[in-house]
């Protein structure tokens, strides 16, 4: 059994540890929602630059010229050549704007993953701490002499 010194030193590693888990934490959680907005707003930039090109192009229908013209605009057709210019525009005019929203959901990911890795780490060393709490707790009732009451409780 470990004595209540090493079981002290072994509380101020951890709390050392919990207190750098909990800077961690909070330094992903605003990465996390800093890169939620940011594709939040590539996404709006683009939806805006797809909504401008397929206005145009429909204006340009009416007038029997364009990508969709003579098209009936409840056909797959129609649906399939609405697919084939946004994707013309996602390599040409909106390009910057799709390799933004790209790269923004792959920085969106990535700050999930380090979000869901520091909540890993931070339940962790606070579970570990509540053990060595209640270790601690038994360690002390019994050197005085009494018995460990089961029924106390670390707070969540």
């Amino acid at each position: 059994m470990k004595s209540i010194e090493q079981l002290l030193e072994e509380s101020d590693r951890l709390l050392g540890e919990l207190v750098a888990a909990d800077v961690e934490l909070a330094g992903a959680l605003y990465d996390d929602s800093d890169a939620r907005r940011q594709l939040k707003d590539a996404d709006q930039e683009l939806s805006l630059g797809e909504a401008e090109v397929i206005t145009v192009a429909v204006i340009q229908s009416k007038a029997k010229e364009g990508p969709l013209a003579g098209i009936a605009t409840t056909s797959d057709a129609y649906k399939a050549a609405v697919t084939k210019l946004l994707a013309s525009a996602h390599q040409g005019d909106l390009k910057r704007s799709y390799v933004r929203l790209k790269e923004r959901q792959i920085q969106a990911d990535d700050r999930k993953v380090v979000l869901e890795q520091a909540t890993a780490r931070f339940s962790a060393i606070r579970h570990a701490s509540n053990l060595l709490a209640s270790m601690l707790q038994a360690t002390v009732s019994i050197s005085q002499g009494g018995t460990h009451d089961n029924s106390v409780s670390n707070s969540q």
